[in-house]
């Protein structure tokens, strides 16, 4: 396992530098001079006239043994970095690395309110993060966001897919919470909760069946 060279002494800023190093690295291929001269990891960068790159190939492992305030702090650096077309693979990236503060950061720092196609993308991609990390509220949130986006964009099929994810983390939601009542010996209003939270299942298979079936008259069509 490599380990960050002890060149800044671990202090906060080369840290959080280091995550940023990486990601940039494992995002675009390359990290700014700047960031790069500024890192923890400045000794295994080679750097060309135009861009550098990161020799250290255990990553995954480096960034898992930081504590949660330095990943947040590299990846909202990484944020300021990019633009807003490499959100969606920076969400994807987070996702393989397992990295749920990194996933909670972008949501922080990334506007709602991006319009288009892009703004689509952007906040579906949110959804599904923020859903796979339980961070119910905040997916449900997203999947609107998104399905309203691409209503607007005449993308019926996108949207009807985009309102059942956003069903399906509020069932997800309401189990949670139906549990925690249970836990507490509160079984009627467990019982409601699960039955609210079966309705919401239901329908969700109705709005994923809506969704297939406008793709598949769109595929017709053509």
């Amino acid at each position: 396992m490599s380990t960050i060279p002890d060149v800044c002494h671990w202090d906060h800023e080369c840290v959080t530098n280091s995550v940023a190093l990486i990601l940039m690295q494992l995002l675009k291929g390359f990290v700014p001079r700047d960031l790069a001269g500024n890192s923890a990891f400045r000794n295994l960068v080679s750097c060309t006239d135009d861009k550098c790159t990161l020799t250290l190939s255990d990553y995954y492992s480096v960034i898992k043994g930081l504590d949660d305030a330095s990943i947040k702090d590299g990846v909202a650096k990484v944020v300021s970095l990019i633009d807003l077309g490499d959100v969606p693979g920076l969400i994807q990236l987070l996702i393989n690395m397992d990295l749920e503060p990194g996933i909670i950061t972008v949501d922080e720092n990334v506007s709602i309110n991006i319009k288009g196609e892009l703004g689509a993308r952007v906040n579906e991609a949110l959804g599904i993060a923020l859903y796979s990390i339980a961070a119910y509220d905040n997916a449900i949130t997203r999947f609107s966001a998104a399905a309203a986006i691409y209503e607007g964009l005449g993308n019926v099929s996108k949207a009807r897919f985009m309102e059942a994810m956003s069903k399906i983390a509020r069932a997800e939601d309401l189990r949670v919470k139906a549990s925690r009542l249970h836990e507490e010996g509160k079984h009627d209003a467990e019982k409601d909760m699960i039955e609210d939270a079966s309705k919401l299942y239901a329908s969700s298979v109705v709005s994923f069946r809506e969704a297939v079936g406008i793709e598949e008259a769109r595929l017709m069509r053509c």
